[in-house]
């Protein structure tokens, strides 16, 4: 079975590289002024997930790489 998933692979990227940006900044937000210290875990979180959003292609790459795929399929 030959099966071609990049289009898939790059929905699963965008989607959770840019939810955990969100919630982590939720977060953040949630814990105030301390949010932004390494008093709390959540600081390393949103760095992480910022760092997601670039370390595994951009979320600009992959919405191209899912339009390109799109239009090949049509």
């Amino acid at each position: 079975m030959n099966m071609n998933i990049t289009k898939e692979a790059s929905m699963a990227k965008a989607y959770s590289s840019k939810t955990s940006l969100e919630i982590t900044t939720e977060a953040v937000q949630i814990h105030g002024g301390n949010g932004y210290t390494d008093l709390y875990l959540v600081e390393k979180y949103m760095r992480d997930a910022r760092f997601f959003m670039i370390g595994g292609g951009t979320s600009e790459i992959q919405n191209l790489i899912i339009a390109r795929e799109e239009l090949k399929d049509k």
